[in-house]
C-alpha cells in the first residue's frame, strides 16, 4: 500500500495506520510558545498559500494575477531566489516515509545544490519572521526518509529558505551532526505521549 495524506487533518497513514509527521514530532519542542493562536493561524495560512503558489509555479500552472496580495511578495522572493541561483528542483512537495522509524512528511524541494556544488540538496521553505532552530532537525527527518526510500547513504545538503515580505530571501545551510538525533528524540517523546492517551 502507499503512503496517504489527509490534507484537511494533516494526517499521514501507511497501510491504513496513522503515522506521525516530521512537523508533528517536532511540535513537542513548542518553539512558538507565547505567540497568540490567531497570529500562528494567520502565519500558517500564509505559509500554505505560498507553498501552493510555488508548487503551481513549478508545475507551470500558476496564474500570477490570481495571487493574494498578502502573499505576492513572499512568492516573488522565491522567484528572486530561483533567478539568482538557477535552482530547479527535481522534486517539489514530495511525500516521504521512513519504514525504519515509522514517520512521514512532505519535503518542499529536492534538487541540485543552489550554491553550485555537485551535491544534491533538500530545501524547506519558510515564511516566518525568522528561521527557527527546529528547521535543522526537520530537514534531517526529511533527509533520512528520502535516503531510506532510495536505499542511499549519500548525505544531502540541507537548507532553510526564508521568503520575506519585502521580496527578499535568506538561504541558510543546516550542518549540525546532532540534528537527526534531536529529531528522533522528539519523535520518541511524541510517541510516548501518544501512547499514554
Amino acid at each position: 500500500m502507499t503512503l496517504e495524506f489527509n490534507e484537511e487533518r494533516h494526517e499521514y497513514t501507511k497501510d491504513g495506520k496513522s503515522v506521525p509527521s516530521v512537523t508533528t514530532a517536532l511540535g513537542v519542542l513548542d518553539s512558538y510558545f507565547g505567540i497568540p493562536v490567531a497570529v500562528l493561524q494567520k502565519a500558517s495560512e500564509r505559509g500554505t498559500k505560498v507553498h501552493r503558489a510555488v508548487e503551481l509555479h513549478l508545475q507551470r500552472d500558476l496564474d500570477e494575477l490570481s495571487l493574494d496580495t498578502d502573499i505576492a511578495d513572499y512568492f516573488y522572493a522565491y522567484i528572486k531566489f530561483e533567478r539568482e541561483t538557477g535552482f530547479r528542483p527535481a522534486h517539489s512537495e514530495l511525500r516521504v516515509y521512513s519504514e525504519k522509524f515509522k514517520y512521514a512528511g512532505t519535503l518542499d524541494l529536492a534538487g541540485p545544490d543552489p550554491k553550485g556544488s555537485k551535491r544534491d540538496s533538500l530545501i524547506d521553505i519558510k515564511t516566518s519572521a525568522q528561521l527557527m532552530p527546529t528547521v535543522g532537525p526537520q530537514l534531517a527527518g526529511y533527509e533520512n526518509a528520502y535516503l531510506e526510500e532510495r536505499k542511499s547513504k549519500k548525505k544531502l545538503l540541507r537548507y532553510g529558505l526564508l521568503l520575506k515580505s519585502d521580496g527578499s530571501y535568506e538561504l541558510m545551510e543546516y550542518t549540525s551532526a546532532t540534528d537527526f538525533s534531536v529529531f528522533l528524540a522528539c519523535l520518541a517523546v511524541r510517541n510516548f505521549k501518544e501512547n499514554c492517551k
